[in-house]
């Protein structure tokens, strides 16, 4: 896990996604729709900021939802993204 506040954390799971789309020569604008699962509602912010700067010129739709707990130790959130290669 990169770091223990959510901006670190929401930044390497947005730069995850980068790395594997860019493995199959696609890029975050192929990135429809975004789910955000937060244990904090405070850390949307922050969240915020690193989604912000990485769909600088792209914001695909996002829900953000609330959540009890994640499954991994020390996560204060997890996404999941839909992506979709041009035809």
């Amino acid at each position: 896990m990169a770091g223990s506040d959510a901006y670190s954390q929401a930044k390497q799971i947005l730069l995850n996604f980068q790395t594997m789309l860019n493995s199959i020569n696609l890029d975050l604008s192929h990135i429809l729709h975004i789910h955000v699962f937060l244990k904090n509602v405070d850390d949307f912010a922050e969240m915020n900021r690193a989604y912000s700067e990485l769909f600088c010129n792209h914001l695909p739709a996002r829900t953000v939802i609330c959540v009890a707990d994640l499954p991994k130790k020390g996560a204060l959130m997890t996404m999941n993204a839909t992506a979709v290669e041009p035809s």
